[in-house]
């Protein structure tokens, strides 16, 4: 079974970012959290820039709460929003909303040009539709999809789309994948098939992942039906396995 090819970034989370007290990789987590006809995800680990283009977004998006120290002016001043975009050539809406730096608003497809070769230590995106007050959006009285980023590693997804935390998984499955196989800066990876993770998810709305053997050509990665918290050493066994052929682009396993 095969997905589609994921470009990898150069601040791939599981290759950069560190958990816990003793500083150790993070591992792949998901926990997802039915509400009412919402779904509420939360994971570790990936960027903004690595996710983005998983989820299922409105045809134009607000990006705010940007928290960075990427972008500086002359004065060390953080960069606004709209003022990132300038910078990155990607078009974009500028909304003020109050006392906050002004949220912006723009095309799904150009979101992962506006999060590009820098890193942040916050941010939201929501659906955006021409009839919402930017204050709402603020508020956070929206539906649809809304992401919420910390750190640039553990991220919350909540959407009245099924389909969020499949693309989610997925696409963790592939960031931890690629990281474990030295997959560089530039480089692509074949995500796993929404079935296989559906699958997953329909066995347990929790689960902690680790890299358990890689070879030249591919990656074996175990799993646990678990929930998994900073400073939690993680599981002692991972007796589901799923694995990667880097060469076919294949994953099988996971009793799918």
């Amino acid at each position: 079974m095969t997905g589609r090819e994921v470009r990898i970034d150069q601040w791939n989370a599981f290759d950069v970012k560190r958990a816990g007290i003793g500083s150790a990789a993070f591992p792949l987590s998901i926990e997802v959290v039915p509400q009412g006809e919402t779904w509420l995800v939360h994971g570790t680990a990936s960027t903004a820039y690595d996710i983005v283009d998983a989820l299922p977004w409105a045809e134009n998006v607000a990006v705010l709460n940007v928290g960075q120290n990427s972008w500086l002016d002359e004065d060390l001043r953080s960069l606004r929003p709209h003022e990132i975009a300038e910078e990155q050539n990607v078009p974009a809406v500028a909304h003020d909303i109050g006392d906050a730096a002004p949220l912006i608003v723009l095309a799904r497809q150009d979101l992962r040009a506006f999060f590009a070769d820098w890193t942040l230590y916050g941010v939201d995106i929501v659906d955006w539709t021409g009839d919402l007050a930017p204050e709402a959006v603020a508020r956070g009285a929206v539906r649809g999809t809304h992401l919420h980023s910390d750190h640039d590693c553990y991220l919350s997804v909540r959407s009245d789309d099924s389909s969020v935390a499949p693309r989610v998984f997925t696409r963790l499955l592939a960031l931890l994948a690629a990281s474990a196989l030295g997959v560089e800066d530039g480089g692509t990876i074949t995500e796993p098939p929404w079935e296989l993770c559906a699958h997953l998810l329909d066995q347990s709305p929790f689960w902690t992942g680790r890299a358990t053997g890689t070879g030249p050509y591919g990656v074996e990665i175990g799993l646990a039906p678990r929930a998994w918290r900073p400073n939690d050493p993680g599981p002692s066994a991972y007796p589901v396995l799923v694995k990667h052929d880097r060469v076919t682009g294949t994953w099988n396993g996971a009793g799918g």
